[in-house]
């Protein structure tokens, strides 16, 4: 295999520790900074264990993505399996289409996060500081990113310091309560794994990495599966930690929780406002490239306007797509609802890693002979059980949202149906 690999040309750069770290740093500065109270709401005291079931949820379509992966190492993943496993155009197009909306709508969402820290800082607004943040962030995106996976390992550590100063700060108060009390009772606990499954949502950016990862039949596997555990061993520490340092009820009324946390623990909520900034921030710089540089992609392959597809001759980069995922996410923060986007975020990834889960048990039945370097465990003859275990659980989570998520998601649904009609019928 040459250095650039076989797909587009793209120069294969980035190894195993890289991959990991960038997996890891997206997870990181998704949602555990911006949703930790929201989720404590619900789950109480059973926080940490909100955080395990969204994890092992994660683990099954992670495994999934795994396998897919090391068998199509190449960008555009998500469109790529279901196009493959389906043979449907329509079905592969709307995959893209809620990828799309899952990388904007979770923008958006981590946005709101950042204006809540912002507030609790300086008394900002919180919407106004999101859509300021997104508008900065959309000029950093037209301006051009050199050595990105450099400067997102950079960033992840400072996340990771911040959750590490918690958990430090929070060790000596562990044992002071109750760990399975679920003040909501299982609905609860329930309800906060829908919440807290967006902090879970990053890994699977990783397979859309495939074509810059050196080695990716063996690492990109790897990649998905350290991060995904090393973000759940964190996760699970700091709402241990959080319990126990500050009453639930205190920071799940924050707008900024985990300073409430911070400052519980010992430790100047002015720091990890600060560094919570940096996670957030530079969290919904990788979503906002992530978003425009699908809609590019989609519009290249002839599935969205041209117009989309248009690059600046000086800067080299997307520039209409980067302004249409720039104005999308602003949109979602109108709403000024935390809560609502981030489950909206959550209702289309359950959808999306439905897909995938089913894609990688319709390869391994209607194309068994395909090379797979990784192969998913717990496999029942040639069916991934892991895979249907995947699908089932995303199915399931599925039915615990209300009414008001479902009639969203479905509009987004209509609308991207819509659109593909219309270009289907060259318009």
């Amino acid at each position: 295999m040459s250095s650039a690999g076989e797909y587009g040309g793209l120069r294969r750069e980035v190894g195993l520790p890289e991959a990991v770290v960038y997996g890891a740093g997206i997870i990181i500065g998704a949602g555990i900074y911006s949703l930790i109270g929201e989720a404590a709401a619900t789950a109480g005291n059973a926080l940490w264990l909100a955080f395990l079931l969204a994890a092992l949820i994660s683990a099954f379509t992670a495994l999934s993505y795994a396998e897919l992966g090391s068998m199509f190492p190449r960008s555009g993943a998500e469109y790529f399996y279901v196009k493959h496993a389906f043979d449907s155009d329509a079905l592969a197009f709307i995959t893209g289409w809620l990828i799309i909306l899952v990388e904007v709508i979770a923008g958006a969402t981590v946005a709101l996060g950042f204006g809540g820290y912002l507030e609790s800082l300086t008394g900002v607004d919180r919407v106004a500081a999101a859509l300021l943040l997104l508008a900065l962030l959309g000029a950093v995106n037209y301006a051009g990113i050199k050595q990105s996976v450099r400067l997102n390992m950079l960033l992840t550590l400072v996340s990771v310091l911040g959750l590490l100063m918690v958990v430090a700060g929070g060790s000596g108060k562990i044992g002071s309560v109750n760990y399975f009390e679920m003040s909501y009772g299982l609905a609860g606990l329930l309800t906060a794994t829908t919440v807290v499954f967006f902090a879970y949502l990053g890994f699977e950016d990783l397979a859309n990495l495939a074509e810059e990862i050196k080695q990716p039949e063996r690492n990109l596997p790897l990649a998905i599966l350290l991060a995904l555990g090393i973000t759940t061993l964190l996760y699970v520490l700091v709402a241990v930690a959080a319990v126990s340092v500050v009453p639930w009820q205190e920071f799940a009324e924050s707008s900024a929780p985990l300073a409430v946390i911070a400052e519980g623990a010992g430790i100047p909520g002015w720091i990890i406002v600060l560094i919570a900034l940096s996670a957030t921030s530079s969290t919904v710089l990788i979503f906002q490239i992530a978003s425009s540089r699908m809609l590019y992609g989609v519009a290249k392959d002839g599935a969205l306007p041209r117009a989309l597809t248009r690059v600046h001759p000086a800067r080299g980069t997307p520039h209409v797509a980067i302004a249409a995922a720039t104005l999308l996410s602003m949109g979602f923060v109108l709403t000024g609802e935390i809560r609502f986007v981030a489950l909206l975020t959550d209702f289309s990834a359950f959808v999306i890693f439905a897909l995938v889960n089913l894609s990688a048990v319709a390869l391994r039945v209607r194309r068994p002979g395909l090379r797979r370097p990784f192969r998913a465990p717990l496999n029942l003859h040639n069916l991934p059980l892991v895979s249907i275990l995947g699908a089932v659980s995303c199915g399931a989570m599925l039915l615990t949202f209300g009414l008001e998520i479902v009639a969203a998601f479905a509009l987004l649904l209509l609308a991207g149906l819509g659109i593909h009609l219309l270009r289907a019928k060259g318009l």
